[in-house]
């Protein structure tokens, strides 16, 4: 019985210290989360103040006063609940547009400093950008600084070269300005120069001694070239601008032969393979300069070229200067005779590679082995041609220039050689027509009616049968080089890098004249016989 009331007071007890416990709990989270609404509802305050007090607030405080000052006389106890109340309301009203107030001015400064801080981060990036871009300078600065010094030493060191090479030099370019000066022509010329000082005197002499013995490699056969070229500006241009003048003066007008670029100043040591050319640039000629760059020369262009070449060939058929002159090619041009024999041999083989190399054009079946059956024929009768006049050896496309008077300039007298005018006849035609002019027919007519009524003007017993067959041999034999020097080592990229810098002539630039070269030296072969 003692327990059981010992038990029920326990239970009891326990319930009252738990409902205490509860009620505890409950104060505290009623005091925490009051505690909580409050800051949130301060820091919220902050964040987003409250509009500026409008002109109804304004109203309402006044009004108050205006009640506290009119009931002033009433009794203490109306007049103090009153006054209370009033100055409850004004006072609270006035503490919200303080709070308003203290939070706009907080804003604007946290505001200010933002700004502050975004211009100091402007600012910084501002200099720092000036800083890159002082420094990019300072660079460029000193990268032009060095390169005009590499370019000023350059310039000096080619200056005390031509200096150490001549002696008249600054006497024939005051010349070349008051010649301008009178010609009104723009100050400008060309300065060849040439040297082969990198080599050794050992291979110096050796590359010497084969030009003498006329053994010659690919490297003496250049040097010999501008050996030629050099005495070619010395002696035979003088000879050929005499008698352009003497045609000028007894009134030829239609032709007047090649014209070539004067030259101002030439120096030649053989001994130390050095060269030295100073000649006008026909490029700023009074009259604009014509080229068949590109398509080619028309009929008409080539017309002219012929005609002039015709004069040119008759002025020096038979010349003295064909014997004394020395050193020329015995053969005029770098792919006529036996220059090339040894690669020549083997026009099969290389007609089939080039057939690979070039795809899109179409030879002929066994072409090759038909011209290589023929080929000492060829060789032997292009070797064998007379030497009755000088020949230009590299009468093509970008060596020939044309003025408004129709007048032909000639540049690039390396190979100049004795031999007949069919050389550069042949060479012309295949490398600098246009590809619809290219047809054995029109070239038969062209050198018929152009070239050789002019030359035969001259020299009375010219005969073109004889003259047609030796265009034809030389057509046959250019074909063949080009075959074996050029075609066979070509891809389809070498003939667009030929188009895009214009090098060389049409028979490397163009696949049509190229395929018109193949389709005319079969017509050629078949006008030989050579079957």
């Amino acid at each position: 019985m003692i327990e059981e009331e010992l038990y029920d007071g326990t239970i009891r007890y326990m319930g009252i210290y738990i409902i205490i416990i509860i009620g505890i709990f409950l104060y505290i989270g009623h005091t925490i989360v009051i505690r909580a609404l409050r800051k949130s509802k301060s820091k919220q305050e902050l964040e987003d103040p409250p509009a500026e007090p409008t002109i109804s607030f304004v109203e309402k405080a006044l009004e108050t006063n205006n009640q506290i000052e009119k009931h002033r006389k009433v009794k203490c106890i109306s007049k103090r609940k009153l006054q209370g109340g009033c100055h409850y309301t004004v006072y609270k009203l006035m503490i919200e547009y303080q709070d308003r107030e203290e939070a706009i001015g907080k804003r604007k400064e946290i505001k200010k400093e933002e700004d502050i801080e975004d211009t100091k981060h402007t600012r910084k990036a501002q200099e720092e950008e000036q800083e890159q871009e002082t420094r990019v300078i300072t660079k460029t600065k000193k990268c032009k600084k060095k390169l005009l010094e590499e370019i000023t030493s350059k310039q000096k060191r080619i200056i005390k070269e031509l200096k150490e090479s001549k002696e008249r030099v600054d006497t024939k370019v005051i010349q070349i300005d008051e010649m301008n000066e009178t010609l009104k022509e723009p100050p400008t010329i060309i300065i060849k120069y040439l040297d082969w000082g990198y080599m050794s005197y050992f291979e110096r002499f050796k590359l010497y001694c084969r030009q003498v013995l006329s053994h010659h490699n690919k490297q003496s056969m250049y040097y010999q070239s501008y050996q030629i070229e050099s005495l070619f500006y010395s002696n035979v241009r003088d000879e050929v601008e005499r008698q352009y003048k003497e045609l000028k003066e007894v009134g030829v007008k239609r032709i007047h032969g090649l014209k070539v670029p004067e030259v101002y100043y030439n120096y030649a040591d053989k001994l130390n393979m050095r060269f030295v050319m100073i000649m006008q640039d026909i490029r700023w000629h009074r009259s604009r300069m014509k080229t068949g760059q590109g398509m080619g020369f028309t009929l008409k262009q080539a017309s002219y070229c012929l005609a002039s070449l015709a004069k040119f060939h008759a002025s020096c058929q038979n010349h003295p200067m064909l014997q004394t002159m020395n050193p020329v090619w015995d053969l005029g041009g770098y792919w006529t005779g036996l220059k090339r024999a040894k690669d020549k041999k083997h026009i099969a083989a290389f007609t089939k590679k080039a057939e690979h190399q070039l795809p899109l054009l179409q030879f002929p079946s066994q072409f090759g082995e038909r011209m290589e059956r023929h080929l000492d024929a060829i060789m032997n009768h292009v070797n064998d041609l007379p030497r009755t006049t000088f020949v230009h050896g590299d009468f093509k496309i970008t060596n020939i220039f044309i003025n408004k008077k129709k007048n032909i300039w000639t540049i690039d007298w390396q190979w100049l050689g004795r031999g007949v005018g069919a050389i550069d006849i042949a060479y012309f035609m295949l490398t600098s027509m246009r590809a619809d002019t290219m047809k054995y027919q029109t070239l038969y007519e062209l050198t018929k009616r152009v070239y050789f009524e002019q030359f035969a003007a001259s020299v009375p017993e010219a005969n073109f049968q004889i003259l047609w067959r030796d265009v034809a041999m030389c057509m046959v034999d250019f074909f063949i080089y080009v075959v074996v020097s050029k075609w066979a080592f070509m891809s389809p990229n070498d003939v667009q890098d030929y188009a895009k810098k214009k090098k060389d002539g049409l028979h490397l630039q163009r696949y049509d004249n190229m395929q018109k070269m193949i389709n005319l030296t079969v017509s050629m072969m078949n006008h030989l016989q050579l079957y």
